[in-house]
């Protein structure tokens, strides 16, 4: 199953959903957030080269060399980290 959301819109995909919906993306300046990409963006690769999806899979290798994947992991683990001025509100300012 793959999870996407375009903030308001949720979707929810059989992986043979996937390309179509990548299809779709590939037309605007879409930005694509994974959490924890280095595995996410490998499975759905893999996925994509074993159905010869070239097209979508261009698109996803487009999206890298623009800059326009993220991943919110790192975040996560500098967020959760123990802080000693966690108790000033502007600590992480």
């Amino acid at each position: 199953m793959v999870s996407m959301t375009g903030g308001e819109q949720h979707y929810l995909l059989k992986p043979e959903q996937l390309r179509e919906r990548l299809t779709q993306l590939s037309t605007g300046d879409h930005r694509l957030i994974f959490h924890n990409a280095a595995f996410d963006f490998a499975v759905i690769d893999r996925y994509l080269n074993g159905v010869a999806a070239a097209e979508s899979r261009n698109w996803l290798w487009t999206m890298v060399g623009e800059n326009r994947v993220h991943d919110t992991m790192l975040l996560a683990a500098l967020s959760s980290m123990p802080c000693q001025r966690c108790d000033e509100p502007s600590w992480l300012f």
